[in-house]
């Protein structure tokens, strides 16, 4: 194959995996870059939510709900 025949290969991501830091059976693991929004802040899952469709949740697992998706947001 020549290398002009050559192209970026873009693989689609329909699984991801969570791994515990202390498990070496892996290898290296390789964080993903979050890019800022617009406004130069990173949103938080927690603030792209439509609270509506929380409003059957009491306010205490609303806010347990939110932050835990907060603490364990996929990016950084």
């Amino acid at each position: 194959m020549h290398a002009n025949k050559l192209r970026k290969m873009v693989v689609p991501v329909t699984h991801v995996g969570i791994i515990s830091e202390n498990n070496a059976e892996f290898g290296e693991e390789m964080a993903v870059p979050v890019l800022p929004d617009k406004t130069g802040v990173a949103n938080l899952p927690s603030q792209r939510i439509d609270l509506s469709s929380l409003s059957h949740l009491s306010e205490e697992h609303k806010n347990a709900l939110l932050q835990l998706l907060d603490e364990f947001k996929m990016f950084r």
